[in-house]
């Protein structure tokens, strides 16, 4: 049975899933449920690369329905709820860590009587990129919101399999047995069905790299992969709202060091 797990539903995502993948090994997570929404790139490539060394499940996931998300979110736990301790439910711009240095393994034993774990995003804009950069995205972006910027109280969860009941009514939580709701870091429970929570992030954090430069981000909206863009009557004005330079922030980057980037061929592997 493995401890930690990580589902995601991707689509064209090509360019930095290896990054987010590796990187989410190194910090503890053993298998990846990847659901494929209708990739035209070479996003199914690298997934079957992990699936052939056991580390990743590959499911086309090429339904249109409204909910495609949630609905493979209620079919991973159907599916495999049963292999694995925690699953953390999170998408390819976030990164979870720990700022402690830790590997979430090594932290989630002090949560496992709690039905889930609430985990702030932190979210950065472009760090003043136009167009898509070489390298780690964890090295592009450092220039973040400030803790106070309404939305980082928007947390993705941690579910402990032995406590779920089943998806909530969108990505970022889930309804549990018992009545149980996520707590955050510091044990404190959540408002039942809110997605948000006050701002803590000593133990865990989602570095949300929502935008990455403009050329990122028009790619991301043509795809269609932002709903509450619809709120706004132009782009910009989403983009403008998340790119925010308050804080330089490179507390990641005491992971980065652990990754090598291979120049030219898009292979993000640990340094040994």
């Amino acid at each position: 049975m493995k401890y930690l797990t990580a589902c995601l539903i991707i689509k064209n995502e090509g360019t930095y899933l290896q990054e987010w993948i590796e990187f989410h090994k190194l910090m503890g997570i053993e298998k990846f449920y990847i659901y494929n929404n209708n990739s035209t790139d070479n996003t199914s490539e690298i997934i079957n690369e992990y699936q052939s060394k056991n580390e990743a499940v590959h499911i086309q996931w090429t339904f249109s329905e409204k909910n495609r998300q949630l609905s493979a979110y209620q079919n991973c736990l159907d599916r495999f709820k049963n292999e694995t301790k925690w699953i953390a439910f999170i998408d390819t711009d976030e990164f979870l860590f720990s700022p402690t240095g830790k590997k979430l393994p090594e932290i989630l034993p002090e949560y496992e009587q709690h039905a889930g774990i609430g985990v702030n995003w932190v979210c950065f804009g472009s760090s003043g990129h136009m167009f898509r950069q070489n390298g780690l995205v964890m090295g592009n972006y450092r220039w973040r919101a400030s803790d106070g910027f309404e939305k980082n109280e928007v947390i993705k969860s941690i579910v402990n399999t032995s406590k779920i009941k089943s998806v909530g009514p969108d990505a970022h939580i889930f309804y549990y047995q018992n009545d149980e709701s996520t707590v955050d870091e510091n044990h404190e429970s959540n408002i039942h069905n809110v997605h948000r929570q006050k701002f803590t992030t000593n133990k865990f954090r989602i570095n949300h790299y929502i935008l990455k430069s403009m050329e990122d981000y028009i790619a991301k909206v043509r795809k269609g992969a932002m709903m509450d863009i619809k709120k706004y009557d132009d782009p910009k004005k989403y983009f403008d709202y998340y790119n925010r330079f308050d804080v330089y922030d490179d507390a990641i980057l005491q992971h980065a060091v652990k990754l090598k980037y291979l120049t030219g061929e898009s292979l993000f592997v640990p340094i040994k």
